[in-house]
């Protein structure tokens, strides 16, 4: 716990300046691209919050090379061409960073844009593997990857000891990625039947696609979709009166989900996620979950909202180490100084596509109150 603390003593140190307060100088400013509105609206207003809270944690230490810190939102409606019109508001602005974006395809869409200008872009949640495979020598991000997600959702099918599987996914880039991962795997044994079925992703009814399968005698279900359709897909299930086994991955690791499908539709489903923030053991995680209730007067949900706190720091730390909020600085940092940052979930470092090393997912299940418990 000494080093939780050391590393954030240390961090604040050295993007501090000497003495105390901020100076009057021009503010730097960050820039947080979010899904504010919309289907996802939860994750993009929480991590809103989390930068709020660790943007004034920064200022109240004396900011960053003497100047104030400056956070810079813009709502990407979790639509691509709303994204693009949002990054270029952001630029437009000078942000020495973009935080963002949330969903995939949101980063897919404005990762051209941010490069082009010259600007670092770290994504908290955005795990489809092209996204670090485009050459863009400035993109990072803090979460993991579809195909390190993908082996862990289907191990906790295959304890299930499912044999007829069903893999649900719309056409986005996240969610077609890892079911095709996710299918791949699942087809290693020979004696499980796999099939694959698209929906539109935003639509209200989803009980046709439920019946087909229903009729297909499928014995379990891969949802790779986001919680605002696997909560419909959960409750018209329930609606259909069939209830079998239903997993999804870390795009539904959201509360909202239950709230969307109700508890009764709810128990018993399984997911894949990074841990989620009351299980992370750092110190300093436990300290700013208690501080953002005190401040939001609610508990920090989203794993995704913390690593945007996460995403925030490594820039702030990269700047106070090479005393230069120039990009290409920044960059060059992240990939080749940045070793074992100690963030609030956990170690961060950089390969040298921008992706985190070390990466870690788990299983959840929702008990019977619809609450997320660890399970492996």
């Amino acid at each position: 716990m000494k080093r939780w603390v050391l590393g954030l003593v240390l961090a604040l140190l050295i993007v501090a300046a000497p003495g105390f307060g901020v100076s009057a100088e021009e503010p730097l400013r960050v820039g947080l691209l979010a899904p504010l509105s919309g289907r996802l609206e939860a994750e993009g207003k929480e991590a809103k919050q989390v930068l709020e809270l660790l943007v004034a944690r920064i200022n109240d230490s004396g900011g960053v090379l003497k100047q104030p810190l400056e956070l810079v939102v813009e709502d990407d409606a979790d639509d691509p061409r709303n994204a693009v019109a949002a990054a270029r508001r952001l630029l437009g602005q000078k942000v020495i960073a973009v935080i963002g974006g949330y969903s995939s395809a949101i980063t897919e869409a404005v990762q051209p844009l941010v490069d082009a200008v010259g600007v670092v872009q770290v994504s908290p949640a955005s795990t489809a593997v092209p996204l670090t495979r485009q050459g863009y020598h400035r993109f990072f991000r803090v979460c993991s990857r579809d195909d390190h997600q993908a082996p862990v959702i289907v191990d906790a099918i295959g304890r299930s000891g499912a044999r007829r599987v069903a893999v649900v996914h719309d056409e986005s880039l996240y969610s077609r990625g890892l079911a095709v991962k996710a299918i791949q795997l699942l087809k290693q044994d020979a004696g499980r039947e796999v099939a694959a079925t698209t929906i539109v992703a935003g639509a209200e009814d989803y009980s046709e696609v439920l019946r087909a399968l229903k009729a297909a005698q499928v014995d379990a279900l891969l949802l790779t979709n986001y919680y605002s359709e696997v909560g419909k897909l959960l409750r018209q299930s329930r609606e259909l009166g069939w209830t079998v086994p239903m997993f999804g991955t870390d795009a539904t690791a959201n509360p909202e989900l239950v709230t969307i499908s109700g508890i009764d539709a709810a128990r018993g489903f399984c997911f894949s996620s990074m841990p989620l923030p009351r299980n992370l053991p750092a110190l300093e995680a436990k300290r700013f979950l208690v501080d953002y209730q005190a401040r939001y007067g609610k508990p920090l949900q989203s794993v995704f909202s913390l690593l945007a706190g996460d995403a925030l720091q490594v820039v702030v730390f990269a700047i106070g180490k090479t005393g230069s909020s120039d990009s290409a600085a920044v960059a060059a940092y992240l990939h080749d100084g940045l070793k074992d940052f100690v963030g609030m979930s956990g170690q961060i470092s950089f390969d040298p596509q921008g992706d985190r090393e070390a990466p870690l997912y788990v299983n959840y299940c929702l008990d019977q109150g619809g609450a997320p418990q660890l399970m492996f």
